[in-house]
């Protein structure tokens, strides 16, 4: 497979869902039907991670690549290890006979390796697996997310199971500590709703109205401990449910009696029925076509709740917030995916960053959200036909493109050229400095001029395919103006005088 798909595929496949809830089994093994080795699978980047995240969710998990997990607030650190494996110790209870004389004394607890790569099934189905090296044993963990039951639906819950197997010719002791801690000191990111004062992390064993932050069968306070003695072959396993928000006791220890396997077949039973119904790519490909079942998940899962509203958001982590820009190609990908009603509701919720003014602003420094704005619009309102009440849409359209002509007006009111030549630029360049903190770029660059007003203006032709499925007729000088904006961008014109 070439380098660049490789990349692609891993890329799209480490963003998605996971659950964790508690119990212990003598033995367990994932289903056999759809297990598989995470290892096998080609990781793209130096360090392997995922996000555990769903629709309407405000937080989400983050699997680092030490194997620990991460909602923004606390981290959840998983410590695996085993006794008498230091050393020759290690390597004595894989061959017991090259290494007989080995220290006996060698007692202390070894710590499993970090994860080499976290992996979902088939690549995009949200069920992430991955597996610790520790000596003979071989630890395997697996997670899904699940919305907490209503009202609580904008939070998470993970189900988490650990799987200890021994697969040395000797019995030994395997330990598994999962405790409940701050971030480090630079977190990659923090939770927009985190509290400002750090409580008392704790876990919950119980059906108490307790408030706890992690809950599972063993009994503990900021942490819970396992201890197994594993023969040769045995495998023990330990289940945690792990909320992204504090949760009262009673609530997890509920949610909790629903059996892990049972809470991974509904992940795969619900994505599954969600990639069924949008478009379906026939391309020739396995390995591409998941890589668009993993996008879809993606697209999908980076929505947010505001009040009766959806929004896109950029990401499930440090860039969970809107952009306009981001927005509008994610309403529009999901138009073209098939799923109309959910790209219809993201342009809902883009409609609510429209000033009074008419411009689209969700960001500073961000000038081209008015045009981004207009257009998907038009790619979410009007595909596969036009929706039944468009009149609103066009009226915004027509006010964003009001504010646009006024803005034109005022610059060319000012004498700026928009067509200095590249010295002039370099120069104004040089006198403003560094660009200011959150801007793309500055505001007397044509080219913000050019991407963000003019391709508004420009985009008014979008807007006037809301305005064509109006019983009312778009005023002349917005389709007069379209039409110049259009000969304004005609390859012929950007050649002579730049974009």
């Amino acid at each position: 497979m070439p380098e660049g798909r490789a990349a692609w595929l891993a890329a799209a496949g480490m963003v998605h869902l996971l659950v964790v809830a508690s119990g212990c089994a003598p033995t367990a093994r994932r289903d056999a039907a759809t297990a598989f080795d995470p290892d096998s699978i080609p990781e793209a980047y130096r360090y392997s991670t995922a996000a555990l995240m769903g629709p309407g969710a405000t937080r989400a998990f983050q699997i680092t690549p030490a194997g620990d997990l991460y909602n923004g607030e606390w981290v959840v650190r998983v410590r695996p290890s085993i006794e008498g494996a230091s050393g020759q110790a290690a390597r004595r209870q894989l061959n017991p006979r090259s290494f007989a004389s080995a220290d006996p004394g060698l007692v202390d607890p070894a710590p499993a390796d970090s994860p080499k790569v976290i992996a979902f099934e088939e690549r995009w189905r949200p069920v992430a697996d991955w597996a610790r090296r520790n000596g003979p044993v071989r630890w395997e963990f697996e997670a899904v997310a699940l919305p907490e039951p209503a009202p609580r639906d904008s939070g998470l819950i993970v189900s988490l199971l650990a799987i200890a197997h021994n697969g040395g010719a000797v019995p030994c002791t395997a330990k598994l500590e999962l405790a409940l801690e701050p971030p480090d000191s630079v977190p990659a990111f923090v939770a927009f709703d985190s509290p400002e004062a750090r409580p008392s992390y704790r876990w919950g064993s119980g059906s108490s109205k307790d408030t706890v932050h992690a809950w599972s069968g063993l009994h503990g306070g900021s942490d819970v401990r396992a201890s197994w003695r594993l023969a040769p072959g045995e495998s023990r396993s330990q289940r945690f449910v792990l909320p992204a928000y504090p949760t009262a006791a009673a609530a997890l220890a509920s949610w909790a009696r629903v059996p892990h396997a049972r809470r991974v077949s509904e992940v795969r039973e619900h994505w599954d029925a969600e990639v069924r119904r949008g478009a379906r790519f026939e391309l020739g490909d396995r390995e591409v076509e998941d890589a668009l079942r993993a996008a879809l998940v993606v697209l999908l899962s980076c929505r947010e709740r505001r009040g009766a509203l959806w929004v896109p958001i950029g990401g499930p982590f440090q860039y969970r917030d809107v952009w306009l820009r981001d927005g509008a190609r994610a309403a529009c990908a999901l138009s073209v995916a098939g799923f109309t009603r959910e790209a219809r509701e993201l342009v809902a919720g883009l409609a609510e960053f429209q000033w009074p003014e008419g411009a689209f602003l969700s960001q500073r420094g961000q000038l081209d959200g008015t045009g981004q704005a207009m257009w998907a619009f038009e790619q979410a309102l009007l595909r596969p036909r036009p929706a039944d009440s468009l009149g609103g849409f066009a009226d915004a359209a027509l006010r964003a493109w009001r504010w646009s002509e006024r803005q034109r007006e005022l610059g060319r009111a000012t004498g700026w050229s928009l067509r200095r030549d590249a010295a002039v630029r370099r120069a104004a360049r040089q006198r403003a400095g560094a660009r200011p903190a959150g801007g793309h770029r500055r505001l007397g660059d044509r080219r913000l001029s050019l991407r963000g007003t003019a391709a508004a203006g420009c985009r008014s032709t979008r807007g006037s395919g809301l305005g064509r499925s109006l019983p009312r007729p778009i005023p002349r000088r917005v389709r007069a103006r379209s039409r110049a904006h259009r000969l304004a961008r005609h390859p012929a014109v950007v050649a002579e005088h730049g974009a």
